[in-house]
């Protein structure tokens, strides 16, 4: 289990979101079953009026993890793309990607 995907599905419990962040990362439903069965056994989530709702120890791990500590003007959070992450580089060193990811960065419109 992916620490990430976990603290993505926290965020998405407390700001009512859909599943299509996790699936578009390659998730399957059974897959982010398990995510959700994980989570209400670690005590992150409860389920109250047929809704998913984050525990005081859910928030706690959300806004503890060091990938989502960042908060938006609006109140939502920003979860970095774990697909475009690389190792840190020493100081003195660039990097350049891919001309394939520049591509579908700029089809992204980013």
């Amino acid at each position: 289990m992916s620490e990430a995907n976990l603290i993505l599905l926290l965020q998405l419990i407390y700001s009512s979101g859909e599943v299509n962040s996790l699936l578009q990362r390659g998730l399957h439903f059974s897959q982010i079953a398990n995510l959700m069965s994980f989570a209400e056994e670690n005590g992150y989530i409860t389920e109250e009026e047929n809704r998913l709702k984050l525990t005081a120890l859910g928030i706690e791990k959300m806004r503890t993890s060091a990938s989502s500590d960042r908060i938006r003007k609006d109140g939502g959070w920003v979860s970095p793309l774990e697909e475009y992450r690389i190792e840190k580089l020493p100081i003195n060193e660039v990097y350049l990607p891919d001309y394939r990811t520049i591509i579908s960065l700029l089809k992204q419109g980013h």
